[in-house]
């Protein structure tokens, strides 16, 4: 305690004896040193301000970076949905296109019939329609054209011109066939009674009858279907074989 109160004494004696340039130098020496530290402390604080702001800008980078492979992952499921609902499409098309397939009404010929042609007699033919699909036939329409004039020799082109003159068909509808339902249309060879050297000609293969024709209907979907025929009789059968060409059906 003697020493601090020797010390302290000491200071104000020393004080009492300095003259106003020593106390000016120790103002300004003890101003200097507070601007020293406030500065240390402000260097500091700008420190402390840096790494909080370095720390918030590696976080919003971080952040950024997230957002980028967000964006990034969502661009890719966008695509992905989108190729899979083109997918679906397609499978879905496929799949009504087939079972349009496998439930549509197939009207087509049966049979034709005519018999043993008889002198003294109208040659007249019946073709049989029938639909062997599963599904009714809408708005059916046929139409024939038969010949008995044709010779072996001009088959062909004579064949490929009745083939040619066949068109849409504008004979009224005959309505629905039903699945395995049947009807038949009539059509005459000859308008008039036929003469022993006409059926002679037949059946000796001087003459061929040909039959052409073509099927309109329509299925349950709206869709258009045509079938065409072409057959040619045979004598020693009294049936109708298919034409070398003329037959299809869509």
């Amino acid at each position: 305690m003697r020493y601090i109160k020797r010390k302290l004494h000491q200071r104000r004696t020393n004080r009492q004896q300095e003259n106003s340039n020593d106390r000016a130098a120790r103002s300004t020496s003890r101003a200097t040193w507070c601007v020293a530290a406030f500065t240390i402390v402000i260097a500091g604080v700008g420190v402390l301000q840096w790494k909080v702001l370095s720390h918030e800008l590696d976080v919003m980078r971080g952040q950024l970076d997230q957002m980028k492979s967000s964006g990034v992952q969502a661009d890719k499921s966008i695509e992905a949905v989108n190729r899979m609902a083109n997918e679906t499409h397609i499978a879905n098309d496929i799949a009504t296109k087939a079972l349009v397939a496998a439930n549509r009404p197939w009207v087509g010929i049966s049979r034709v019939e005519s018999g043993p042609f008889k002198a003294g007699q109208e040659l007249k033919i019946n073709i049989v329609v029938k639909n062997s699909g599963r599904s009714p036939g809408l708005d059916v329409k046929g139409c024939f054209t038969t010949s008995s004039k044709i010779s072996p020799e001009q088959s062909e082109s004579s064949i490929r011109k009745l083939l040619s003159g066949r068109k849409g068909c504008k004979e009224p509808s005959q309505g629905v066939i039903l699945p395995n339902a049947e009807f038949a249309y009539t059509d005459t060879v000859t308008a008039e009674s036929a003469t022993q050297e006409e059926i002679s000609a037949i059946n000796n293969g001087i003459r061929i009858v040909v039959v052409v024709g073509a099927l309109d209907y329509t299925d349950s979907f709206g869709n258009a279907h045509k079938t065409l025929f072409c057959g040619m009789y045979i004598p020693k059968s009294s049936v109708y074989a298919s034409c070398p060409a003329g037959n299809g059906a869509t």
